[in-house]
């Protein structure tokens, strides 16, 4: 089984509402009164299934999907509201291959006037959606020139890999950032204690690729740091970034939010991060 929420816009993360006469729209009977209590929808049963949240045809703009969870839905006045959480590990679907797997998703796209691709609605869906996922859906394969990556990312989620400057001075800030992560019960480490692959980029991307969350420290505004902070914003890792001097974070990352630590003072930062670090993968 699987919620599948349709809206005219964009989705994202947080509160969301739809009118609650469209809850059940597009569901067969029988799935619908497994979903019924005599006191009205059973929004415990329905946050427990996974949930696809997909947009109305909007003609030629880019449009995506995304898989994630209903978080603590529930009538207010005459609309459902909910909370939305994208799940990590799925990458956005395009729009297209939704259209391409309705019948495997069991979306309906024939019937006069109105289909399911053009009315917002809330339906459920006797479908295993992560297997439709994970064996029908048409990932592209990645093919970079300067480093070599495996066709599909293969993420640890308990991994947390650190990006900072080499140099001794940072040994401490390291084991700081170390011992955050097995407080929580995250693995962690940097490019520099592996050697896997005989070029080091390709170590680097690699441990990137694998990575849950990727710490990167901008101090001294080290070229490589911001190479690889890179590639981690465009591979849509969880990003934590630290700096000893708040001058040293680029004009074009400013509005994200950083941790600023002071090297006399390592416990808070390591408190700081504990924090940080449950929020992402608890």
């Amino acid at each position: 089984m699987y919620n599948f929420i349709m809206q005219y816009g964009p989705w994202t993360e947080g509160l969301n509402s739809m009118r609650s006469e469209r809850l059940f729209e597009y569901t067969d009977e029988v799935i619908r009164s497994a979903f019924t209590t005599a006191a009205g929808p059973d929004f415990s049963a329905l946050q427990n299934q996974p949930a696809l949240f997909a947009q109305e045809d909007q003609g030629n703009e880019p449009q995506f999907a995304h898989v994630g969870r209903v978080l603590n839905p529930r009538i207010v006045g005459r609309d459902v509201e909910f909370e939305v959480v994208f799940e990590r590990g799925t990458p956005p679907i395009p729009h297209a291959e939704i259209h391409r797997l309705s019948r495997n998703l069991h979306i309906s796209t024939s019937g006069r006037g109105l289909t399911e691709f053009n009315r917002g609605h809330w339906a459920v869906k006797d479908v295993d959606l992560y297997r439709v996922i994970h064996t029908e859906l048409r990932q592209a394969t990645r093919a970079p020139t300067v480093f070599r990556l495996p066709a599909h990312p293969q993420v640890d989620p308990r991994l947390v890999s650190v990006m900072m400057p080499f140099a001794p001075a940072y040994t401490t800030v390291f084991h700081a950032i170390q011992g955050a992560c097995l407080g929580v019960g995250l693995a962690c480490t940097r490019a520099d204690n592996i050697w896997e692959n005989p070029a080091v980029i390709d170590d680097v991307a690699n441990l990137i690729d694998r990575s849950s969350v990727v710490i990167f420290d901008c101090s001294e505004k080290n070229a490589n740091v911001f190479y690889e902070l890179g590639l981690a914003h465009a591979w849509g890792k969880e990003v934590i970034i630290l700096t000893n001097d708040p001058a040293d974070i680029p004009f074009d990352l400013r509005h994200i939010r950083f941790i600023r630590y002071s090297n006399d003072q390592l416990t808070l930062l390591s408190t700081a991060l504990s924090v940080r670090l449950r929020e992402l993968t608890q």
